[in-house]
């Protein structure tokens, strides 16, 4: 049963962080594309560094917009862990306090026990 619990729970923390990283994928590019000139000088410097290293201008551009989208999926994918983990965290400390509620069973310790009879 653990190892059920284990499977479904990494499962759900992988389902869950897919989505998230492709929200903010979405949203970091529609941020980035609505912000255009900040980002065209940064694009137009890494064009120039790899057309001085001897690359033909189509694959430098090519090299920079890679470059950009890698750091776009980074910051997706940072994003997202951390609210997934930020989740589990809320989800954990929540389900402390509800323990922590739960009526206690009283025993009595079986050396009690043996001296009362």
């Amino acid at each position: 049963m653990r190892g059920l619990t284990s499977v479904a729970g990494i499962a759900g923390l992988s389902i869950a962080l897919e989505h998230r990283q492709r929200y903010h994928v979405q949203f970091l590019a529609q941020e980035q594309s609505q912000h255009t000139l900040e980002i065209a000088p940064v694009l137009d410097h890494l064009y120039r560094l790899w057309l001085g290293q001897g690359d033909w201008p189509g694959l430098a551009s090519h090299k920079a917009m890679a470059l950009l989208s890698g750091q776009l999926h980074t910051e997706a994918a940072l994003r997202a862990y951390q609210e997934c983990y930020l989740g589990f965290a809320l989800l954990y400390v929540l389900l402390v306090f509800l323990v922590w509620g739960l009526p206690q069973r009283y025993t009595v310790p079986e050396s009690v026990q043996r001296t009362s009879e």
